[in-house]
């Protein structure tokens, strides 16, 4: 039997705006518990990751009613390498920028005045709510080298020559495999 559940958010930070009226800025910082990081490592089906913390701030926009959340987050993650199959320890470390605007009755975003070569992403304010998390684990995915290499490492340290080459074998026409069955008269 087939169920429609919804998967559960692996990290999910939720701010109220109504509390972001009465300050400026709103700065704090943010780090996931033990539990989070191991939910965190099966998402990105990582070996470990040790650590991930984020310094937040908020900004209340009047002009659109929007939030820009500037964030500098770090992490260490774990990984196998490519080659070695060895693992790798990497530190992360990125600052990135993201506006969250209200929808208007018809469901769509207040933009306002949007920039598309600008390096900032465009999120939602939901029933007067917006939730950093994954914004931050979307972040931390892009981040995350796909292919990690342990420092030093190379392809031909590791297997022979000969079993980097592969040799070209002689392809039979495809020609003569048709008419070989053929008789001409």
């Amino acid at each position: 039997m087939m169920t429609d559940e919804i998967p559960k958010i692996a990290f999910s930070r939720i701010i109220r705006i109504n509390d972001l009226h009465s300050k400026e800025n709103f700065n704090f910082n943010v780090s996931a518990s033990k539990t989070e990081l191991i939910a965190l490592s099966d998402l990105f089906n990582l070996e470990k990751i040790s650590s991930f913390s984020a310094k937040i701030e908020l900004t209340q926009r009047y002009r659109n009613n929007a939030v820009v959340m500037t964030c500098n987050f770090s992490a260490v993650v774990f990984q196998k390498c490519v080659i070695s199959l060895e693992l790798v320890k990497t530190h992360i470390q990125h600052i990135f920028v993201v506006e969250f605007v209200d929808q208007t009755f018809d469901g769509l975003p207040i933009i306002g005045e949007f920039d598309c070569f600008l390096d900032e992403q465009l999120e939602t304010i939901a029933d007067g709510n917006i939730d950093i998390g994954p914004v931050l684990v979307q972040n931390l995915g892009l981040e995350i080298n796909p292919f990690p290499k342990k420092e030093g490492i190379r392809l031909a340290s590791v297997y022979k020559q000969d079993d980097l080459t592969i040799e070209d074998e002689a392809k039979p026409n495809s020609l003569k495999l048709l008419l070989k069955d053929y008789k001409f008269n």
